[in-house]
């Protein structure tokens, strides 16, 4: 999955820092941490050079883990 968005007539990829907040409609907190774990992972599977130490630690063993595989 890549998702662009436009800024200043430029394609840029849209990650978890493009975006100040996130509002997610849902009756069950745990679909809101699901919601954001799957945006972290896309993130994290689409960076050719992700930062293990930062923003993406403790996400090593998701490395080679494709995101259909995930789908339930």
């Amino acid at each position: 999955m890549f998702v662009l968005t436009c800024i200043v007539g430029e394609k840029v990829p849209f990650t978890l820092q493009s975006a100040d907040v996130f509002l997610f409609h849902t009756p069950y907190c745990k679909l809101v941490q699901k919601s954001l774990a799957r945006l972290m992972l896309n993130d994290y599977l689409s960076d050719a050079n992700p930062d293990l130490s930062g923003i993406y630690a403790g996400l090593e063993k998701f490395r080679y883990t494709t995101v259909h595989s995930t789908e339930s």
